[in-house]
């Protein structure tokens, strides 16, 4: 009995340790929210690839800053969340800038706050982000619309995950089991080829 009642104090005494570990205060309430990665955007931009830059800040970024009143979310790749150390939280810098709310880290990267939304609808705008950049050239045409993470091409519409799905070097995302890809230096053609079992093709724009 003696040795139950000190592997449950222990187990106490660990869980009150991690959740003191991860526990923030004083967090300014205008930036709370969701963060994308600066550098993150910048490289979408380069290189027309979400799986490239992604992969290319994974050692030194954050894929995801999702600030609460007490708490912050993170991810790794998209497929393992966990909660930012406050001992990182507390050497943050918070910078207002032309309007718009940035976190510069523990390691000097920096954030834009995308919404003050920290829950699911987070993941909508972040996804929504990075369509933008990657249809930028093609958002005037009246065959796409994008919404959150869904592309709607001519008359069918399309999922966009977070998550990475090991496209090629020449790919630009995944949409509904499908690889996109951009064709041409102006990146305003657009092909797909079909992966797994998923048949269905969206149309050259």
């Amino acid at each position: 009995m003696k040795k139950v009642f000190i592997v449950i104090c222990l187990f106490l005494s660990l869980s009150l340790y991690a959740e003191s570990e991860h526990k923030l205060y004083n967090v300014p309430k205008d930036f709370m929210g969701t963060y994308i990665p600066v550098q993150l955007e910048l490289l979408v931009k380069e290189y027309m690839s979400y799986e490239k830059a992604l992969n290319i800040i994974a050692n030194s970024h954050y894929d995801i800053l999702q600030l609460r009143e007490d708490i912050c979310y993170s991810q790794v790749r998209f497929s393992d969340g966990y909660a930012v150390k406050r001992k990182d939280f507390e050497t943050w810098a918070f910078v207002e800038k032309a309007g718009e709310k940035y976190i510069l880290d523990e390691n000097g990267a920096s954030y834009r706050k995308i919404t003050s939304d920290y829950d699911s609808e987070g993941y909508e705008v972040y996804a929504e982000t990075i369509l933008k950049i990657i249809f930028s050239d093609v958002l005037e045409n009246n065959n796409i619309v994008i919404n959150g993470s869904n592309v709607k091409i001519y008359d069918e519409t399309y999922k966009f995950n977070l998550w990475p799905s090991y496209v090629d070097d020449f790919g630009a995302i995944c949409l509904s089991g499908c690889i996109l890809k951009i064709e041409g230096i102006s990146a305003n053609i657009y092909a797909t080829e079909p992966i797994g079992i998923w048949e269905s093709k969206p149309k050259k724009i």
